[in-house]
């Protein structure tokens, strides 16, 4: 009886402090734990965790599996061709798109991979006809879904478990941002300038909400609204049920990021370098916070705490989420430069910059938890020299394995600064 009563209470207090350590998290100072130098990262790539290990794509199709605790190298295997799209994770498997281009004939092969996690190994393959350039992927079980965008415009449906089509959609448009779903519906945005609202269970319209440009941001939903960006430059709030606009907001220029729910407000991260804390019902400014480069990446957050990073810059930047005041910064040191988005796994904040992968852990690390997938990694990352970088940027074609100096490196500490 004590221990159940023990349990209950221990549960009850967890829940009660969940939000404020979310926050002490994101304010705490971080100790680099692990640093895997590499110049063989991907921009506009992501990785994903599973909670015990991080899965980072590199060039030439390969995978690079690396213990989250250690940074040590658990496996790394060669896949058939380039990667077109962020890898996906769900439980215990890895989704990849690829693009083989190295027939004789010039003509390139494409396909979606299912990979084990533990050892790499390829579990299934599917062919497609066109590149995939949008992958996303939904809770295991009988409802799990993978969701496919291509480069001509159609949306598949796929059961996670087989790869096996269920449904498909055509816009008018490539599809390049992330399918997301709430409830019974999932929202996919086009370059055709459309957000569409589809119903998750056959694919049928139940609405589509016209922007001035293409439409690559993930959707954020709250009980009546569904926030996106626009290329246009527009943030906009539409009605779930309708699509009917409630707000929208003009900031400098283009949006990829997802705008983002926070302690009552909504937090948007713009291609002009400024992050946004709006009021979620009608759009309006309460502040704006400049960074010193373009933001791409969705913001993390815990309770009040909003964590953003610019490309190229070498720290990460802790925002307060109700005036946007700099809570925390997070140096990772001069000679790194962020190439894409962090991401917190159990604790440990994950960034890859042009030399490879960084890890810091917080002393506030929260308790593991077997939530596969919860832990994507968007992230974008650079060839050095400089040169090499610019010419992966603008090409998927095969590169060269990792050279002989790639290699694991344990460090010390990251420290805290606050501006």
């Amino acid at each position: 009886m004590r221990l159940i009563v023990l349990v209950l209470v221990t549960t009850f207090l967890w829940k009660l402090l969940m939000p404020s350590l979310a926050q002490s998290l994101l304010n705490s100072p971080f100790a680099l734990a692990w640093t895997y130098l590499t110049p063989e990262t991907l921009p506009y790539h992501a990785a994903v965790s599973n909670g015990e290990n991080v899965y980072v794509p590199l060039s030439g199709g390969r995978i690079l599996a690396l213990k989250l605790e250690t940074g040590e190298t658990a496996w790394m295997e060669n896949y058939p061709g380039d990667f077109t799209t962020r890898l996906q994770m769900n439980e215990e498997i890895i989704y990849a798109a690829l693009a083989d281009r190295s027939r004789s004939d010039g003509e390139a092969v494409y396909q979606l991979v299912a990979i084990a996690a533990d050892k790499g190994d390829i579990l299934w393959q599917h062919p497609y006809s066109e590149m995939v350039t949008s992958l996303s992927v939904r809770p295991a079980g009988k409802a799990g879904r993978i969701y496919v965008g291509t480069v001509r415009g159609v949306l598949y449906a796929l059961n996670s478990s087989t790869g096996q089509p269920i449904w498909q959609f055509h816009t008018r448009g490539s599809i390049r941002g992330p399918v997301t779903q709430v409830g019974s519906s999932i929202y996919v945005g086009s370059d055709d300038g459309h957000l569409y609202a589809l119903d998750a269970a056959d694919g049928t319209v139940r609405w589509a909400f016209k922007t001035g440009g293409p439409v690559r941001s993930p959707v954020e939903a709250c009980s009546k609204l569904v926030y996106f960006g626009s290329f246009d430059g527009w943030v906009y709030a539409v009605n779930k049920r309708t699509g009917k606009r409630a707000w929208r907001m003009r900031t400098g220029a283009a949006i990829q990021a997802k705008p983002t729910l926070v302690g009552g407000h909504l937090i948007v991260a713009s291609y002009d370098n400024f992050v946004y804390g709006l009021h979620p019902s009608t759009g309006r400014i309460r502040w704006k916070v400049r960074l010193s480069g373009r933001i791409v990446a969705d913001p993390l957050i815990g309770h009040d705490a909003v964590l953003v990073s610019a490309l190229r810059d070498h720290r990460l930047i802790v925002l307060n989420a109700r005036d946007g005041k700099v809570t925390n910064t997070i140096e990772l040191g001069q000679e790194f430069e962020i190439a894409g988005p962090p991401s917190l796994v159990d604790g440990t904040m994950i960034t890859i910059t042009d030399r490879g992968i960084v890890a810091a852990r917080s002393p506030l690390s929260l308790p593991r938890q077997n939530a596969p997938g919860r832990t994507s990694i968007e992230r974008e990352s650079k060839e050095l020299p400089r040169d090499g970088f610019m010419k992966r940027m603008l090409s998927t074609m095969p590169s060269r394995y990792p050279p002989d100096d790639s290699r694991h490196h344990p460090m010390t500490h990251i420290g805290r600064s606050q501006d």
